[in-house]
């Protein structure tokens, strides 16, 4: 992960990334969105299935959502409102991620030094 984060030029201070896996058990996706909420975090970045975005959705209308290496569609999903303009819940998604970085876990979220 360090390595990630120096390639983008971020020294890897003030930052803490929590991940979460549902260990393929689709019955946890609503659980640990909720945990990663409960634990005040700046951004979710969803990692595997659909139905793990639509659970990050039905627990949040406040935290950013990021989808990462999903090749769906977001307004279709009906969690982004065009893709002009996506709302806040879910503004942004990748296409690839440092496989090192993502194999870890599904769910990962970045908190600011004021929410730690």
């Amino acid at each position: 992960m360090g390595t990630s984060l120096e390639a983008m030029g971020h020294d890897g201070q003030n930052i803490t990334i929590e991940r979460r896996s549902a260990e393929g058990h689709t019955d946890r996706y609503l659980v640990l969105t909720h945990e990663m909420v409960g634990l005040k975090v700046d951004v979710l970045v969803i990692l595997g299935a659909p139905s793990f975005v639509l659970a990050a959705h039905q627990a949040t209308r406040t935290i950013p959502i990021v989808m990462a290496g999903l090749s769906v569609d977001p307004v279709g999903l009906g969690v982004a409102h065009s893709f002009a303009s996506p709302g806040a819940t879910c503004p942004g998604q990748l296409s690839s991620l440092d496989r090192s970085w993502a194999e870890s876990g599904s769910s990962c979220s970045r908190k600011s030094p004021a929410s730690c």
